[in-house]
């Protein structure tokens, strides 16, 4: 490829000789005198390297004389994306179908679809146009892959799995296996010979389109309905979605996070590594039972800025915590704030008089701190089982049974 053809598809400014033939992209330390050195970076530097052009950022100043320079102005990212995906030729594979592979008599193969070596696909399942199946996959019955895609070796396609358009999976990835749904004893009730009978998996799993999958990740299939991926969503490797799931478009799923069954995550989502999505408001809600959960959203629509308060009265409980667990629950933002600033007022003023106080502990303001801090406390260690003692009594007045 000539450099002003990269130029051009970058695109960018490009000063010295556009016709060089450009055979890769490499690190300047790295690079042959065929290859462009990218130094999109301002701390990778140029001096030594063997290629005959550089792509660089605008307002470089050590640049060799006799290099020619391709000037990008965009996001450094975004134009490393645009250049390794000119000069990725993709994974090695074969045309048509391998004499190896084996597919059912009723399945429908597309035009210019390739199956590799060992490649099974099976009744009734339908390949779209283009879509590249490599070695050892497996695709089940009654299967729907759409046009254009990409899956590696080892993949596992359970039966019913919807795929969309271009959608890449990588190595050893499962979609479809069998959620963990069993019927457990109710807590403190195990007696160590349950038998724990399965909740069978009847559902699927429905990937949209222009999503990657990553090495090794598994996404399980929903009891009645659908696991669902939303189309453009990446997900890295080792991660594992459970049955029911539901995830936004455009989410990123970072390596060896876990979701959670029945779990939602909204469109445009983050999610770093080695996260496990379990505290939401949703599964916080499944976890706690439907009454419990309408019971502690009532209380806090109704006195939800005095339940922080008296949160910040209760000695050893983190802020941190109790701020997650109420916006779990729907706390507004303006009672959370109003709240958590008469609470910490006690708490503010103590700290602040004992640093003003702490080369003189004996003065009156040191006494003062030492005083409103134990109220505090005191205040808040009686209150707490008080107003619980109290929201039982009503619970039962108005449900007419006790609370277990």
């Amino acid at each position: 490829m000539k450099l002003e053809d990269i130029a051009r598809r970058l695109p960018g400014e490009l000063s010295g000789r556009g016709d060089l033939e450009i055979a890769g992209i490499a690190h300047p330390e790295d690079a042959t005198g065929r290859d462009l050195a990218v130094a999109l970076a301002d701390d990778v530097g140029l001096d030594g390297t063997a290629a005959q052009a550089a792509v660089v950022r605008p307002g470089r100043v050590d640049l060799p004389d006799d290099l020619a320079v391709l000037v990008y102005d965009g996001d450094p990212r975004l134009g490393l994306s645009g250049l390794t995906a000119m000069f990725d030729a993709g994974p090695v594979v074969g045309t048509g179908i391998h004499p190896t592979a084996v597919v059912a008599d009723d399945a429908e193969i597309a035009e210019g679809v390739v199956l590799g070596p060992h490649a099974v696909v099976g009744p009734r399942s339908r390949i779209g146009a283009g879509t590249r199946i490599l070695a050892n996959v497996t695709v089940g019955a009654d299967v729907v892959i759409g046009d254009g895609g990409l899956i590696h070796p080892g993949v596992a396609v359970g039966d019913r799995v919807v795929i969309g358009r271009r959608v890449i999976i990588h190595a050893n990835a499962v979609l479809g296996g069998d959620g963990f749904s069993f019927v457990t004893p109710p807590p403190g009730q195990a007696t160590g010979d349950d038998r724990f009978p399965r909740i069978h998996s009847l559902g699927t799993v429905v990937v949209e389109d222009d999503v990657e999958i990553g090495a090794g990740t598994t996404i399980d299939r929903a009891t009645l309905r659908a696991t669902r991926i939303g189309a453009g969503a990446k997900i890295d490797n080792q991660v594992q979605i459970g049955h029911n799931v539901t995830v936004g478009r455009a989410v990123v799923i970072c390596g060896t996070a876990g979701v959670a069954g029945s779990s939602e995550i909204g469109d445009g989502a983050i999610i770093a590594a080695a996260v496990g999505r379990r505290a939401g408001r949703d599964s916080a809600r499944a976890l706690l039972g439907p009454v419990w959960a309408e019971r502690i959203d009532t209380r806090i629509r109704k006195h939800g800025i005095w339940a922080v308060v008296g949160q910040r009265f209760v000695p050893g409980v983190s802020d941190a915590l109790a701020a997650y667990a109420f916006g779990a629950f729907g706390m507004p933002l303006w009672q959370m704030a109003a709240g958590a600033l008469i609470g910490s007022a006690p708490r503010a003023f103590v700290y602040t008089a004992l640093g003003a106080s702490i080369s003189d502990l004996n003065s009156p303001l040191a006494y003062a701190a030492i005083v409103v801090w134990c109220a505090t406390a005191v205040i808040g260690a009686f209150a707490a089982p008080r107003g619980y003692r109290s929201w039982r009594t009503r619970e039962r007045t108005s449900t007419g049974f006790t609370l277990a």
